[in-house]
């Protein structure tokens, strides 16, 4: 596996409808992560804004974690997550504690 900063993204994009913040490479590989959600009361539906919230961004669950899977190194995934909140900043997706 390259260095994630080596590879040549083609396509970065926040979707608050599906909540996922994710990256393209030119390999056809991909990264993501969830957006926050929020919920207004017990009785409405959660909604997604453009944050990541650190350490509690999904990146090794469900289908960001199959999604992500290729880029973990040893068992390593800290490093995907420093990755996307990098390219989130660049894009002006806030990062919340």
């Amino acid at each position: 596996m390259n260095n994630l900063n080596d590879l040549k993204i083609t396509n970065t994009e926040s979707n608050i409808d599906n909540g996922f913040f994710f990256v393209e490479f030119e390999n056809g590989k991909s990264l993501q992560c969830c957006l926050k959600s929020y919920q207004d009361d017990a009785d409405s539906e959660p909604y997604y804004v453009d944050q990541i919230e650190v350490c509690n961004s999904g990146y090794t669950e469900g289908l960001c974690g199959d999604c992500n899977e290729w880029a973990a190194i040893d068992g390593e995934w800290s490093h995907i997550e420093e990755f996307l909140i990098d390219q989130a900043r660049l894009v002006g997706i806030e990062i919340v504690a």
